[in-house]
């Protein structure tokens, strides 16, 4: 994508989210957000002004609700590459279980299933977009116009380490694709992805009825209560929220509305995977494989024998597990069968991990 507008791309938002933030809404914190309620796309403002027969439509379904995909594109910068020691591996485990918890949240609130899809990892800081760049909207400029040849996404995300500057810890578009998080907050990336869904902060006057919650205050220029006079926090308040809160049924409503039209359902098996390459691996490397875009859960096998006699089976939630039960000094056969909730793939085609000891 080229040029440096955004207008194709969603309402920008700032919300200045407190690099103290627990990763995952531990404890209740101040937000402080500049958001113009007046610049949110036409789109936004034509939902939220039929937000009550969007809801009654929803509420009127009987069948059992479909879950949707998301694919999530991420870029590391250079100088989180440093900060983890070069280890790609263990930068890659973050990611995928940052993502996975946000997954869990949306899929219990939203019925959204989130995959990341790819992950780039800048390891020069010589041809790195992002050095130098220590303000989260510049960070977003270098995000939404960095030259892509995959386009197999559906929100981008670049989550960075390095310390930031002008107040704010993350950025996003409301309804739109890109959003900039700190890797190690991970509560602020599920906020950021709130926004991507379609959905302003509670707090603002745009809901119908005025806002859902004074948390923080009134985010615009209405009267000075809320609609349910609540200074409780959640997701998409300024004031934080925990992980166990339910969205607010307006949110949640936006939220469904935002992937029954971006985002394809559920609706097969996933999948096999196909793996790449024979590895050499020492005891404990986290060992990650292509995603199976519908699946839900892995089932990852080892065995010496070829034919997988004696095989042992680990399910894990990720695309990855962490190979910690192979004897050193032996060569594994290792198999994947991808799993969701209309059954399970084939399994993978085999490849061979020679098990190494840990350097002295």
């Amino acid at each position: 994508m080229n040029g440096s507008t955004f207008s194709s791309a969603g309402f920008k938002i700032l919300f200045v989210l407190l690099l103290s933030w627990q990763q995952t809404f531990g404890q209740e914190k101040p937000i402080m957000c500049g958001t113009s309620d007046s610049d949110a796309p036409q789109q936004i403002k034509h939902l939220m002004s039929r937000l009550p027969a969007v809801m009654a439509s929803q509420k009127a379904r009987t069948a059992a609700e479909e879950m949707r995909l998301c694919r999530i594109a991420v870029d590391i910068d250079s100088e989180t590459y440093v900060k983890y020691d070069r280890d790609t591996a263990a930068i890659i485990l973050k990611v995928l279980g940052n993502v996975e918890k946000a997954s869990k949240f949306f899929e219990r609130e939203a019925n959204i299933r989130m995959v990341v899809t790819s992950i780039r990892i800048f390891k020069d800081d010589g041809v790195d977009p992002y050095a130098g760049v220590d303000n989260v909207h510049p960070m977003l400029t270098v995000l939404v116009n960095r030259n892509l040849s995959d386009f197999n996404f559906d929100k981008r995300v670049y989550l960075y380490t390095k310390p930031v500057f002008g107040g704010a810890s993350g950025v996003a578009f409301i309804g739109g694709v890109y959003n900039v998080s700190p890797l190690e907050h991970n509560g602020t990336l599920m906020h950021e992805l709130g926004h991507n869904f379609g959905s302003y902060h509670s707090n603002n006057c745009g809901w119908p009825g005025g806002p859902l919650d004074y948390c923080g205050g009134a985010e615009g220029d209405c009267y000075d209560k809320s609609s349910e006079n609540s200074t409780k926090g959640s997701l998409m308040s300024q004031c934080g929220g925990t992980a166990g809160q339910p969205l607010h049924p307006m949110i949640q409503a936006v939220i469904k509305q935002h992937a029954e039209v971006n985002f394809p359902k559920i609706e097969s098996k996933p999948q096999s995977v196909s793996l790449v390459g024979d590895i050499t691996a020492i005891k404990g490397d986290f060992y990650s494989w292509p995603v199976s875009l519908n699946a839900s859960s892995y089932e990852f096998s080892y065995s010496t024998d070829p034919d997988f006699v004696g095989e042992t089976i680990s399910t894990t939630a990720l695309n990855g597990i962490h190979l910690l039960k192979q004897t050193r000094g032996s060569d594994y056969f290792v198999r994947v069968k991808a799993i969701n909730s209309f059954g399970s793939s084939e399994w993978s085609n085999t490849i061979k991990n020679q098990d190494r000891p840990r350097p002295a």
